[in-house]
């Protein structure tokens, strides 16, 4: 008796050592945790509404540690002036919609990636009005039921939909336009019941992720998660042929895939190749559908690279800052000018 007590003590003990020095190490800490706002299920969110959205008509603080800022949001609790900009029919008016690389997390309002893009294009043309609906959290599906629901009305010129990598983690534990149900509610996918057990311990942590090699807040191996990637550039597929139907004729669709500052910087990296490859199918068949589409990576990656990567991006939070911002504003304009003369004017 007395030596089944000591070893079930020194394995209590052998743990409780173990957790307090993996918490020291911040060893498989996730993204909220390290900017210092808890941890946040991906999975199970449910809401009485579509729509992601800051308080309407607020000012907040942003404060991520590596950067801080005011953010003020309009009447859709978006980061942007009012949307009475859009009632004017004689501008020629951009709506960009994406998740928090669009709405410019990391940079001052007047540093994101649309509005360094609205400057450059109204050194041609000062009619140009763009208007940033980008929202923390946002993903393809999202950005197609707000525009369909809340910005076709202002008959836009032009709508540019962002997609990076994370998107194909979003549709993993939301999925595609099945989470908006009817009456207004939104359900995403109900995660593994051991995810209280991950949420707390450290050790379990390192047991997924590090000896069961499961993805970390996914809860899935590696093959596991690339069963759902052809399904994700179907449904994405076909969710941007029902955006593009949505927006009123004479206009344009364009679905622009860029890279983080990570991918730029390892491009080569066996895990950013494989999701790169799977955006690109996603690139492939939008163009054989009849959707206007680019890939930034190739064009970022010439400027953002391993050994400067920091001159354009923060040590923990990973968003672009106002440097990497413009960077992709240069290059979306020179690839578009390339890729598809005259499809802005």
């Amino acid at each position: 008796m007395k030596n089944w007590r000591k070893w079930l003590f020194s394995i209590g003990l052998t743990f409780f050592l173990l957790e307090i020095l993996l918490r020291l190490l911040h060893m498989n800490q996730t993204y909220t945790e390290s900017i210092g706002q808890g941890y946040q299920s991906y999975f199970g969110r449910e809401s009485n509404s579509w729509f992601l959205q800051m308080p309407p008509n607020d000012t907040l603080m942003v404060d991520h540690g590596d950067f801080k800022y005011q953010y003020i949001t309009n009447e859709m609790g978006v980061r942007e002036k009012s949307t009475s900009l859009l009632l004017d029919s004689s501008r020629y008016k951009i709506i960009t919609l994406g998740d928090s690389y669009t709405e410019g997390m990391g940079a001052p309002y007047d540093s994101s990636w649309p509005r360094f893009f609205e400057r450059s294009l109204k050194e041609r043309d000062s009619n140009v009005l763009v208007f940033n609906a980008g929202i923390n959290g946002g993903d393809p599906f999202y950005a197609y039921i707000t525009f369909r629901e809340k910005l076709a009305v202002f008959k836009p010129a032009l709508v540019i939909s962002a997609v990076n990598s994370t998107d194909i983690d979003d549709f993993f534990f939301r999925g595609g336009m099945e989470r908006f149900k009817a009456g207004g509610k939104l359900e995403n996918k109900k995660g593994p019941w051991y995810e209280f057990l991950y949420h707390y311990s450290y050790v379990v942590r390192m047991i997924l992720v590090d000896i069961m090699q499961k993805r970390p807040q996914l809860f899935v191996t590696e093959k596991e998660f690339e069963r759902t990637e052809d399904d994700f550039v179907i449904q994405a597929t076909n969710n941007f042929l029902a955006f593009k139907k949505s927006i009123p004729f004479p206009g344009k669709l364009l679905v622009v895939i860029h890279p983080s500052p990570n991918d730029c910087a390892y491009i080569t990296h066996r895990d950013n190749m494989h999701t790169h490859l799977v955006l690109q199918k996603l690139v492939k068949s939008l163009q054989q559908n009849g959707i206007a589409a680019i890939d930034l990576l190739p064009a970022m990656a010439t400027v953002i690279n391993e050994e400067n990567v920091s001159r354009f991006t923060f040590k923990h939070d990973g968003h672009f800052n106002g440097d990497g911002y413009k960077v992709f504003a240069d290059k979306l304009e020179v690839e578009l000018a390339k890729s598809y003369p005259g499809y802005y004017r």
